[in-house]
């Protein structure tokens, strides 16, 4: 049980790192169209306003994924605390117990 636990909250914690990645590539990419759009908006031509309007959709739409991601995270972290507080709680719990004599 305890070998176990301890594989899941390593395999929990290594699932948020790998959300931790993501989240920044996703911050990274909104970057960049933020970016383009600036330097769009700096050329001032009437004709750009749609593509302007689109990065701005793209924008908004890595924010809600970054949040939805980051709430994710959040989740599996606090999963993981609660599996290393419920092993802790075993390992008390047994350590209590009385050993029968031989």
């Amino acid at each position: 049980m305890d070998q176990f636990s301890g594989f899941v909250k390593t395999r929990e914690l290594n699932k948020a790192q790998q959300l931790d990645t993501s989240i920044e590539l996703l911050k990274a990419s909104k970057e960049t169209l933020f970016n383009s759009k600036e330097k769009l908006k700096k050329l001032n031509d009437e004709s750009l306003e749609k593509i302007i309007v689109d990065l701005d959709t793209q924008i908004n739409n890595f924010e809600t994924r970054i949040s939805e991601i980051s709430a994710l995270r959040t989740k599996i972290e606090k999963a993981a605390n609660t599996i290393e507080i419920e092993r802790q709680a075993e390992i008390e719990r047994l350590a209590k117990l009385e050993v029968p004599a031989l």
